[in-house]
């Protein structure tokens, strides 16, 4: 497979705002393949939309962001409509495209960490490390984060979104869009969508109130899991988020409808758990070297510890919730 120009090559633009996900065109009687076809598109305009700015080093933060979340979306939706039978494509090309996203979301961690360190400290920290040290604000987050994640140069990350294996994705992506067949419409008025098979929908709905029961069963555990066990659970209830927003583009129910801003908000208090720990997982590391890295380790355990008992009452709101797609 030929690997297409590199979208560095194209002409340097005005830095534009980060592209976040757009809902899904989907019809009641699309089958998996056409279903499938949507998700794609849907993923493929985030990714893409972010990786040409990341590819000209022309973006922020958030560009870096996005372009993960749509990296996961992919990887979720992939796993969602995990019927190979019925989306008619080898199962290999569906494991490798899957395989490559994964690969590229890892490679860009370490990116997203240094962004979302920079951004962990507020300044009644940065107040109080002043003070302790003796030195003006920006000497006190120099001396908190110089020693932890500095940021990766823009130009690394750039060539690392036009690297040849991350411009194959973007051509991987591209090719099993077109090998899957968009909605036809009859030549009346009414435009129909014709299904080529069996409607998608209720199948995924079904698996769907799986996927919710399982992270209910989980979620109920909640205060009894470790760091380990609080991620694992915040990339299920990603997985499940992101599948729900993908099907509630084609049949929204009052119920599916209440759990997603349940799920939202325990994946807020879920992130911010899972910032603190890495923050102190680096500070640990720095702690006898660095005294304003164990100034702040005691400041931001007394904050994890607040923040793990607010996660509880929302974590019991997500248990109680009714299953998705079952008025």
């Amino acid at each position: 497979m030929a690997t297409p120009e590199p979208l560095a090559s194209a002409a340097a633009s005005a830095l534009a705002p980060p592209c976040t996900a757009q809902l899904l065109a989907l019809q009641a009687d699309m089958d998996h393949a056409q279903v499938l076809r949507q998700v794609l598109l849907s993923c493929q305009a985030q990714i893409e939309g972010n990786a040409r700015h990341i590819a000209r080093a022309q973006f922020e933060p958030g560009h870096v962001h996005q372009l993960r979340v749509g990296l996961r979306r992919l990887r979720s939706g992939l796993r969602l409509m995990a019927s190979k039978d019925e989306l008619g494509l080898p199962a290999e090309s569906l494991a490798q495209l899957n395989e490559a996203a994964a690969r590229l979301f890892r490679q860009l961690g370490p990116a997203r960490e240094a962004d979302v360190l920079a951004e962990l400290w507020p300044p009644q920290l940065l107040a109080q490390i002043a003070a302790e040290f003796h030195v003006d604000g920006p000497e006190a987050r120099r001396l908190l984060q110089g020693e932890l994640a500095p940021r990766l140069p823009a130009a690394a990350v750039a060539r690392l979104l036009r690297s040849r294996a991350s411009q194959a994705l973007l051509a991987q992506l591209r090719d099993m869009i077109a090998q899957l067949p968009a909605p036809t419409v009859k030549p009346n008025k009414a435009s129909k969508s014709i299904p080529a098979g069996v409607p998608a929908l209720p199948k995924l709905h079904r698996r769907l109130r799986r996927w919710f029961l399982r992270a209910q069963l989980e979620a109920a555990d909640f205060s009894n899991l470790d760091a380990s066990g609080r991620h694992a659970l915040r990339k299920r209830l990603k997985r499940l988020r992101y599948g729900m927003e993908f099907c509630l583009a084609g049949h929204a129910t009052a119920r599916s409808q209440q759990g997603l801003p349940l799920l939202r908000q325990a994946l807020q208090c879920l992130g911010e758990l899972n910032d603190q720990a890495g923050a102190m997982a680096q500070l640990r590391a720095h702690a006898s070297q660095a005294p304003a890295a164990q100034f702040a380790l005691g400041w931001l355990a007394a904050l994890h510890e607040q923040q793990l008992r607010q996660t509880v009452p929302v974590m019991k709101a997500l248990v109680a919730a009714p299953l998705p797609w079952r008025d």
